[in-house]
């Protein structure tokens, strides 16, 4: 497999966990879920598309892994706790914007604040063995107390960005300084210009750049397309206000600039395997 493909895995609709000593992965992998991960000993580190990122020991580390990502290091005989957390809870949170924009936006997100550490030792196993049991008294009384975990977390937002130009690199996925840059223009135009209605094209035209290179510049070192991209920024946006307003469907595909219903339904069904008014009906009433 190339160092630029990966592999999309199902982790299930609900909260799950799983725990032990993490591995180094051979390849990137992608799934919609929110990741939560703590090292009680040892730390791991994170390839997000060539750039290297550490989850620490005792340090709460938060990121979507809708963005390929892959472990290429482990220190320390580390062992972890990795919990999986829908998407769509996330977002009905309504979690304060900063926390929200910055993982929805690819951040490796680790809390800073050194007093949350003992008790996320004694707190994350916890949630383990009650989930483990499959009780789904014990499965709300969990997502009550992640929630409250992501509100305090916010109060102590340190963020690593996705791509940073004096970021290590490693074989296979080496980029220069100039290329970085060029990248990091591109997916700052995303963040910023994604709910326009604007394609590959005018992305590139707004770095200044041919569309054709762009696109192979940023599969090269994001490990997805620019178009992918985009779209994951717009379903996001889609869903978090499928989740959280009443908005009429046809002013949130416009909204989260997709160009028509038409074009949203498609791509919603097709990578959220349920159609909008399902996927809101299910969030604000939950059936």
């Amino acid at each position: 497999m190339r160092s630029e493909e990966w592999v999309t895995l199902d982790k299930g609709s609900g909260l799950t966990v799983i725990g032990g000593r993490p591995t180094v992965m051979p390849q990137y992998h992608r799934h919609q879920q929110i990741e939560l991960n703590f090292l009680p000993q040892g730390s791991m580190t994170y390839l997000f598309a060539g750039v290297q990122r550490t989850a620490p020991t005792g340090r709460l580390a938060v990121f979507w892994a809708a963005f390929p990502h892959r472990v290429i290091h482990v220190e320390g005989d580390p062992t972890f706790y990795c919990f999986y957390l829908p998407l769509a809870k996330f977002l009905q949170w309504r979690l304060p914007g900063e926390l929200t924009t910055a993982v929805l936006n690819g951040a490796l997100v680790i809390d800073g604040d050194d007093s949350h550490a003992a008790i996320d030792r004694l707190l994350l196993p916890r949630w383990a063995e009650e989930l483990a049991e499959s009780n789904p008294a014990r499965e709300a009384t969990c997502y009550l107390e992640i929630e409250a975990r992501m509100r305090r977390l916010s109060m102590s937002l340190r963020t690593h960005t996705p791509l940073s130009r004096d970021a290590e690199r490693i074989a296979g996925l080496a980029s220069t300084a100039s290329e970085m840059e060029k990248v990091e223009r591109i997916t700052a135009v995303i963040a910023s210009r994604y709910t326009d209605t604007i394609g590959v094209s005018e992305v590139a035209d707004l770095v200044g750049l041919h569309p054709k290179y762009a696109m192979t510049l940023f599969k090269k070192n994001f490990g997805m397309s620019i178009l992918e991209y985009l779209t994951r920024h717009r379903l996001s946006h889609a869903q978090r206000l499928l989740a959280t307003t009443n908005d009429k469907i046809i002013d949130i595909a416009l909204d989260a600039g997709f160009g028509s219903a038409s074009r949203f339904y498609e791509v919603f069904e097709r990578e959220c395997g349920q159609s909008p008014r399902e996927f809101r009906r299910k969030m604000q009433f939950g059936e």
